[in-house]
């Protein structure tokens, strides 16, 4: 058996079990479970936990690890794979709800929570620099906004998904600042990341998450199950 790795392409996406179709956009997720655990690809805030003990700087993107992180900089290149609904209740830490079910009762009551609280398209995407896949979950208000503009970039059956840059853009406010997503095309392909057998198991396993794992919030150090 040969070890020569075998170079990443989107080429072969429209063959495989790859593709987004009109029916997965309009329903998109309707499985109500807690979710699967999945790296996360996240904008840093400037209230979040890491930006406060100094592990990174707002308005960088970052993969959090417990109560450390991985910067990837200012701007990150992805090509998403899959998109689903997602609202997630996280006042309690030890007890994190989590429903995909965008007609159910428990996603409506987690849009009205004010605080401790997100909800909207999470996206499975692979990342460029490290060739690995991560959640990409636009939870709040400025990403709720931008999140639209991604979904043209997924794969279709005509045509394999297209590398997306996106950017962190520093809004100025009346009485504060915050970061917000901007996304845009990129025309350089990424050529590294995981064989195709991978990527479909990777999208079913996101499509239907596993019921017995909650994922790990940011600035937390143990993973609840």
């Amino acid at each position: 058996m040969s070890n020569e790795l075998v170079p990443f392409s989107t080429d072969a996406f429209t063959t495989h079990d790859l593709v987004t179709t009109d029916e997965e956009l309009n329903a998109l997720d309707v499985v109500k479970s807690k979710s699967r655990f999945l790296p996360r690809l996240v904008l840093a805030a400037s209230s979040s936990d890491l930006v406060k003990n100094q592990k990174c700087m707002p308005g960088q993107w970052v993969i959090p690890n417990g109560d450390d992180c991985t910067v990837l900089g200012n701007e990150v290149d992805i090509l998403p794979i899959a998109v689903r609904n997602k609202a997630i209740d996280f006042s309690d830490r030890k007890n994190i709800i989590t429903s995909y079910d965008k007609d159910s009762a428990e996603y409506a009551r987690i849009k009205e929570m004010k605080k401790q609280a997100g909800w909207g398209l999470s996206f499975l995407v692979l990342e460029r620099s490290t060739g690995e896949l991560y959640e990409l979950f636009f939870g709040n208000a400025s990403g709720r906004e931008e999140s639209p503009n991604l979904k043209p970039f997924l794969g279709r059956a005509d045509r394999p998904p297209r590398v997306a840059n996106i950017k962190s853009k520093l809004v100025e406010g009346r009485e504060f600042s915050w970061h917000v997503p901007v996304i845009t095309k990129c025309s350089e392909p990424i050529t590294k990341g995981p064989d195709m057998g991978t990527l479909v198991e990777e999208k079913q396993k996101f499509l239907n998450p596993k019921t017995d794992e909650v994922e790990v919030e940011e600035g937390t150090s143990t993973r609840a199950r």
